[in-house]
């Protein structure tokens, strides 16, 4: 399945699963265990690049007696109405999706998990803090970014989109290229002969139409939506750089009962950060699994699990919750598929 109806099932798939978990208002105590997933509302191509992830995490703890509650909007006001309830487990700041280092030090000072898959907000400052990111950091994308554009050995242009997760990422490329003669910024691809863009699919689509060079695309544009939107020519090489793990042509077993439990419960092939959502689902089990049944033993356990060996690879917290080993991935787009490349 592809294109608006693709779209639409996995919408089905998705209000199915949740509708199921989502019912109770946040602010409402005594309750079950729950998870307050805060996923933005704003972000192009949303049911491409947020969706997968909070649907891996409800499939993974879906079977445990852990409900999740997805806020979409007002991320501020969900935590202000739940941060004194106890049956709230832990936070997901789905992917991109910023709460900034305001709530990000509340939720670390009320001693609340946060499973983070934003790639910009801070981590928190203090030491054993119970958070963990499962993406990498921004920065770590961009230098992936620039470094495979450096290989190329082509002038280069910086191509942002407007809205505001594109903008903040185009501003870690400029700064991180500042200085260096091969790029430059630019407001259309005329006269590029390789590009890198900041901002979502339907953007990149146009751009490659334009471009004939390589197109180096943040996570933002490497979805299914620009391969459907886009065609092969001659010589317009496509890289898609994301810290996701795209498994749906791997050939271990883990990994592919993981791809078919996702399609049997979305009727889809699971998108961007799923099976990183699915594998923090599994490190709150485990956490809760080691006795965690009050918030506060839960933080405990979660700050005893240094590492995961997870679905999605294999992952290695610092003490403030930040992976030592950022896994970020490049991929080929090559007809309707995103190919593994090797990275340099």
């Amino acid at each position: 399945m592809r294109g608006s109806t693709c779209r639409s099932v996995f919408a089905l798939a998705l209000t199915a699963l949740l509708t199921a978990a989502c019912t109770a208002d946040p602010s409402s105590g005594g309750g079950a265990p729950y998870v307050l997933v805060l996923q933005t509302a704003e972000m192009p191509d949303g049911l491409s690049l947020v969706s997968p992830a909070v649907l891996g995490f409800g499939l993974s703890v879906r079977e445990a007696g852990v409900t999740t509650r997805v806020v979409t909007g007002d991320a501020d006001g969900a935590l202000a109405r739940s941060m004194d309830d106890p049956a709230l487990l832990a936070v997901v700041v789905a992917p991109f999706t910023t709460i900034g280092s305001v709530a990000t030090e509340s939720l670390a000072a009320a001693r609340i998990p946060v499973l983070s898959f934003s790639t910009l907000d801070p981590a928190p400052e203090g030491p054993d803090a119970p958070w963990r990111r499962f993406v990498p950091e921004a920065d770590a994308m961009v230098g992936a970014m620039v470094s495979e554009a450096v290989a190329l050995d082509r002038p280069t242009c910086l191509l942002a989109a407007p809205d505001p997760w594109a903008a903040t990422i185009g501003a870690h490329l400029e700064h991180a290229t500042h200085g260096v003669a091969l790029f430059r910024t630019a407001a259309t691809p005329a006269g590029c002969v390789a590009a890198v863009w900041s901002g979502p699919a339907s953007g990149a689509a146009s751009v490659r139409s334009e471009l004939l060079g390589p197109l180096l695309l943040t996570d933002q544009a490497r979805t299914d939506g620009f391969l459907e939107a886009t065609s092969p020519r001659a010589g317009s090489t496509t890289f898609g750089f994301c810290g996701c793990a795209d498994l749906t042509t791997s050939a271990d077993p883990e990994q592919q009962a993981f791809v078919h439990d996702f399609q049997e419960a979305s009727g889809l092939d699971p998108g961007p950060f799923a099976a990183e959502g699915f594998d923090a689902g599994r490190v709150l089990l485990l956490s809760l699994g080691n006795g965690a049944a009050a918030r506060e033993s839960l933080v405990r356990a979660l700050a005893g699990i240094e590492t995961f060996d997870g679905v999605a690879g294999f992952y290695s917290w610092d003490e403030r919750g930040t992976l030592t080993a950022p896994p970020v991935r490049m991929y080929r787009a090559e007809g309707v598929r995103w190919l593994p490349e090797h990275l340099g």
